[in-house]
């Protein structure tokens, strides 16, 4: 699933990002964040839920869509905590021959504005796919 997001406006200043919330905070942050968005959040949390208990085939990738820096991190970044085994690729894929190396044997894989090279993309679709293949 994608969501476009409109991060205009949204005041960060209220926010940290530097540590855990409460369950109450948590809650109420993601439903204003989600308000915000113009996204229901009972949507938000099961399409993120679905795609971690891969509750449907195929469709493994969840991904917030908008500016630089606008914020997308800061509403993921907790969720790499829920998934307990994550593997994180840092940068583009283009042509760092370790960039898999985190990912083995993960739950999820993070990317933050993600780039990857065309030759890369069929072995990027087997790791991520959690499928044994060689690089």
């Amino acid at each position: 699933r994608v969501l476009p997001l409109n991060f205009e406006g949204l005041d960060h200043q209220e926010f940290e990002s530097d540590k855990f919330y409460s369950i109450e905070e948590s809650v109420d942050y993601v439903s204003r964040w989600c308000k915000f968005q113009s996204i229901d959040m009972g949507e938000f949390v099961a399409s993120i839920i679905k795609v971690f208990d891969k509750l449907e085939a195929k469709k493994n990738t969840f991904a917030l869509i908008g500016e630089s820096n606008s914020g997308k991190s800061w509403i993921l970044k907790p969720i790499y905590y829920w998934a307990k085994y994550y593997g994180e690729i840092q940068g583009g894929l283009t042509s760092y021959n370790f960039m898999y190396q985190d990912c083995v044997g993960k739950r999820a894989i993070f990317m933050e504005e993600p780039e990857i090279a065309e030759g890369l993309i069929e072995n990027f679709k087997l790791v991520a796919g959690g499928q044994a293949t060689y690089l």
